[in-house]
C-alpha cells in the first residue's frame, strides 16, 4: 500500500463568486483512488488527512494523481488542478515529503504531501 498523509494546498484559484472555493483533493494510483474531504470557504486547505492507496506488484512505472476540486451544489464540481509524481524512487518504504505544483491553476498553487510505500506481505490481513 502507499500511505499518503495529505497535508495542505496553497494558492488555489477562487471558483466561487464570493472568492473562495470548497476544495477537496482525489488521489489516484492505477485502479485504486481516494478522496478527501471538502474544506469549506479556502483557497489554502489544511486536510492533514491520511489516505492508502493500492500498489499492483511491478508499479514501477506507475504515477500518483492528485486533482484538486472546488465542490459546488449546483452542477458540476470545478477542477481546480492536478499534479503528479512518478512511483520510482518513492517505493523504498522511507517516508517522502513532496510539494506538486498544480498544473491548469493559479500560478504557485501547489499540493503537500507525503508518502511512504509499506508491501503487503502474504499471511497479513
Amino acid at each position: 500500500a502507499l500511505e499518503v498523509r495529505l497535508e495542505h494546498a496553497r494558492g488555489l484559484p477562487a471558483a466561487d463568486p464570493w472568492g473562495t472555493s470548497d476544495p477537496y483533493a482525489v488521489l489516484a494510483l492505477g485502479g485504486s483512488s481516494a478522496r478527501s474531504r471538502v474544506a469549506p470557504l479556502t483557497l489554502e486547505p489544511q486536510w492533514r488527512e491520511d489516505l492508502a492507496l493500492f500498489v499492483r506488484r511491478g508499479p514501477r512505472g506507475e504515477r500518483l494523481r492528485v486533482r484538486v476540486f472546488d465542490c459546488d451544489v449546483a452542477g458540476p464540481d470545478d477542477d481546480l488542478g492536478a499534479a503528479e509524481v512518478a512511483l520510482q524512487g518513492l517505493l523504498d518504504g522511507e517516508p517522502h515529503a513532496l510539494e506538486l505544483p498544480l498544473v491548469m491553476s493559479a500560478p504557485g498553487a501547489a499540493v503537500e504531501l507525503s508518502v511512504q510505500f509499506r508491501p503487503f506481505l502474504e499471511g497479513q490481513g
